[in-house]
Formats: structure tokens, C-alpha cells, sequence
């Protein structure tokens, strides 16, 4: 996990992963988003090494439905090579546990479920674009 610290020490080598994954969240973030939760504590980043790189990295966030169910829900994900994320992914399931997380969840583009066909598929989210706006993503 990346630390506030330890971003700041490297946001400008994972700024293009970032970059990547805002881009493909519709708008719902922005990289100074992403640093400012991060920063402040309100969503964890988890960072993949391969050698001195960071390679891949996740954006989380932990929360609890009504019943107590806990979810650990990876909002933005980014990376090269989505095979190799799944050698990532034993790290992200330990990190869930330590927070008590009954579940992992994330909402991604389909051609990751091929890849993470140990996933269940448990929803399909739709969105309706109500702005007259055009450079809205």
C-alpha cells in the first residue's frame, strides 16, 4: 500500500497509471482527486512492483452495507498487462481481510472479467448522461 508519504514520492512516476484509470472513469475522477483522497486518507492506493517499477496499481475504498457486510470496492484500477494483475491480487485480497472485508468488489470495463473469470458477475450498471455538456467524459 502507498502511504500519503510514499505518494508524494512517487506520483510522479504513477501519474500516467492514474491518468489511464480517471480516463476511463467516465469523469468520476481526476488524478488531483485521486491525490487528494489518498492524501487525506478517505481511499488507499495498493501499488504492483516489478522490479523498481510500479507496474500496476488500485484506488480503494472500504465500506459497510446495513447489515454489517463489509466491502472492500477497488474503484480505479490501472496497469500494464491485465494477465499479470492477478499475481497482484493475492495482495489486495490480504490487504481486504486486515480491514475485516467480507467481499472484494469492483465495477470495471468488460474485458476484465475475462481475466478475473474467478469473479462473479453480480451486476450490470447502466448510466443515462443528463448533461447538455459535450466535454464531459
Amino acid at each position: 500500500m502507498l502511504s500519503p508519504d510514499d505518494l508524494r514520492g512517487v506520483w510522479d512516476d504513477i501519474y500516467p497509471l492514474v491518468e489511464k484509470a480517471c480516463f476511463y472513469s467516465g469523469g468520476t475522477f481526476s488524478p488531483d482527486t485521486v491525490r487528494t483522497l489518498v492524501d487525506t486518507g478517505v481511499m488507499r492506493m495498493i501499488a504492483y512492483k516489478s522490479g523498481d517499477q510500479i507496474t500496476s496499481l488500485v484506488v480503494v475504498t472500504v465500506t459497510q452495507a446495513a447489515t454489517g457486510l463489509r466491502l472492500f470496492e477497488i474503484v480505479l484500477a490501472s496497469g500494464e498487462g491485465m494477465r499479470d494483475w492477478l499475481h497482484f491480487e493475492d495482495t489486495v485480497k490480504a490487504y481486504a481481510k486486515q480491514f475485516g472485508c467480507h467481499r472484494m468488489r469492483c465495477i470495471t470495463r468488460e474485458g476484465m472479467q475475462r481475466t478475473l473469470r474467478h469473479w462473479k458477475r453480480t451486476a450490470v450498471v447502466l448510466e443515462l448522461d443528463l448533461s447538455d455538456k459535450k466535454d464531459i467524459n
